[in-house]
């Protein structure tokens, strides 16, 4: 384990800032106008529903499992530790797997019959985002 010295630290970060300037647009040009944000809200495609279930139906029974895990009260707290962190680390790669589902589907290996053979309006049927744009 890293032992990280708290004074030293803080020494480096004042010696740090007097060279590190930090500036914000909107520091710097008074003209812009404000941000504007626009949410829209596109259903997936086909082809991504497929995945996005796909993705869910796999790991179903290890999250049915994760709540049963969390209470089972049995098991050694360096288990439970373990297993904690096991949980995170699944569901973080699970959350991954389905936001590269809603980018596209062929970002998965085998969603697409043959790459070379895929024309640009499957491309963009594929993707609920792409047929918006």
């Amino acid at each position: 384990h890293m032992v990280v010295d708290k004074a030293f630290l803080v020494k480096t970060q004042q010696l740090l800032a007097l060279f590190m300037l930090r500036r914000l647009k909107t520091e710097v040009e008074k003209l812009l106008p404000d941000k504007l944000e626009t949410k829209v809200y596109v259903p997936l495609s086909r082809t991504q529903t497929f995945w996005y279930k796909a993705l869910l139906l796999k790991d179903v029974s290890t999250l049915a499992n994760m709540d049963d895990a969390k209470n089972d009260n049995n098991k050694a707290q360096t288990a439970t530790e373990h297993s904690g962190a096991t949980r995170h680390n699944l569901l973080r790669s699970l959350f991954m797997q389905l936001r590269k589902c809603c980018n596209h589907p062929f970002l998965f290996q085998g969603a697409e019959a043959d790459p070379d053979q895929t024309s640009l309006t499957d491309l963009v049927a594929a993707s609920g985002k792409l047929s918006v744009l």
